[in-house]
């Protein structure tokens, strides 16, 4: 179901608390300490795989979780930048046939350099693949941007972005351009 954009701002507003995603933190740190020790205690195998996946889930969220509240702070305290974005969306399935999308995008910048970043998906809309204007939202200490207000909606980093050396953003004339 897609959320207005106006309405994606509030969720993340909530979602960025940081009482909200210390909880969640907490209790998947705590989820996967009760597992190890469960397996520890009764020698069973299938507990420390349990505990091995939810312990690679308790990683990504700790890694994900800085990048939500970022987020989140460039909207109360952030500054725009206008920028354009190249979405790339990869699909793929495991042995399992599980379906896993994932959703890239290239950031330019006038005069700055390129950034790759792998986004949180997004739950209330769906991004699909092509050049978009965009908004980027910067905060203090982050060199990257934190956010990007697009017309569908909002996307955020998942992981720390890379910056792409010596390569230059778009020209100016390239920019007009996209639409």
């Amino acid at each position: 179901m897609k959320l207005p954009v106006d309405e994606q701002i509030a969720a993340l507003k909530k979602t960025g608390s940081v009482r909200f995603l210390s909880l969640m933190k907490f209790v998947a740190v705590l989820i996967t300490t009760g597992l190890v020790i469960i397996g520890i205690s009764i020698r069973h195998p299938a507990f420390y795989a349990a505990a091995a996946v939810a312990g690679i889930v308790t990683l990504a969220v700790s890694m994900t979780v800085p990048h939500v509240l970022n987020a989140a702070r460039g909207l109360d305290e952030g500054w725009k930048q206008g920028g354009i974005v190249e979405i790339t969306i990869c699909e793929w399935t495991d042995e399992e046939m599980k379906k896993t999308i994932s959703c890239q995008g290239l950031i330019f910048m006038d005069n700055q350099a390129l950034w790759r970043m792998e986004f949180a998906m997004p739950e209330n809309w769906q991004p699909v693949e092509g050049r978009y204007k965009t908004d980027l939202v910067f905060i203090r200490g982050v060199e990257w941007p934190v956010l990007l207000l697009m017309e569908g909606g909002l996307l955020y980093p998942r992981l720390k972005p890379t910056r792409i050396p010596g390569v230059n953003s778009l020209s100016k004339s390239q920019s007009k351009r996209i639409t």
